[in-house]
């Protein structure tokens, strides 16, 4: 055998090892259980950088299983949106200016927005676990559920320690027990029987306590200077849980109890 051949042959050799080594690696990668991450945006510039950065750490990350960008807009906000493909997208009707109360609240298109998916996307029913981020998060690695703690009937969630809605006369009126309330947020991460338990509860205590005027004073909540601590409000009213430390990050784990009646 020739100098030439030889050569060929051990890059052959080297290349199908590393063939090899990468299938094997992906495999490794593979979840045992069906994971899908959602974050929601509407149709603006603002959004769409933020989904471009988003994405790009999604693929960097290499976060297991599909994403879904569920996209709030307005029949005339489409006509000039150019974003459409940023990402893999389902649009959700856009309830910025609320259909029933006429209340102007984007925020409120989160949890909407999950109900929505959870109501008419075929990619609902083919999921075990949902990470729910913001748009304006980028991530550094794979969010595994059960790595973090989370168990079918047990979410995990991100620490939000400004919630200031558990300490004052917010939970007192909005929850039964006002004690348990968590201020958790950001990072959701749940198992999806346990989402369509949870998802039409918190957009139905968002939308209670946003019709709280009497309470908007900013020495209760500060809601006109920070539109996303009442719809964050909506979620640590249902939870009740414990604190873990996992990976140096303060996540909350918060069992499902009495869920009809928060």
């Amino acid at each position: 055998m020739g100098v030439e051949s030889i050569a060929v042959l051990w890059v052959v050799v080297v290349m199908g090892g590393a063939w090899v080594q990468a299938q094997e690696a992906a495999a490794e990668r593979e979840a045992p259980w069906r994971i899908h991450t959602l974050f929601s945006v509407e149709c603006q510039n603002y959004f769409d950088w933020q989904t471009v950065g988003f994405m790009h750490s999604y693929r960097k990350a290499r976060q297991p299983g599909p994403v879904t960008r569920l996209l709030s807009c307005t029949e005339e906000e489409k006509k000039s949106y150019r974003g459409m493909d940023l990402a893999p997208t389902l649009e959700v009707p856009s309830m910025s200016r609320h259909p029933r109360t006429g209340d102007w609240y984007p925020a409120i298109n989160k949890p909407a927005g999950i109900v929505h998916w959870l109501k008419h996307s075929k990619e609902a029913e083919n999921v075990d676990w949902v990470v729910i981020l913001d748009a304006d998060m980028i991530i550094r690695g794979p969010i595994i559920p059960w790595e973090l703690g989370a168990e079918k009937g047990r979410p995990v969630a991100a620490y939000y320690g400004y919630l200031i809605g558990c300490d004052n006369v917010l939970a007192k009126l909005h929850t039964k027990h006002p004690e348990l309330c968590d201020k958790v947020g950001g990072l959701l991460a749940m198992h999806i029987d346990d989402l369509r338990a949870l998802a039409p509860m918190w957009l139905s205590k968002t939308e209670e306590v946003r019709e709280d005027t009497a309470h908007w004073a900013t020495n209760y909540t500060d809601m006109e200077e920070d539109r996303d601590v009442l719809l964050i409000l909506g979620h640590p009213f249902l939870a009740t849980g414990r604190i873990d430390v996992i990976d140096h990050e303060i996540v909350y784990t918060f069992t499902l109890e009495n869920l009809s009646d928060p």
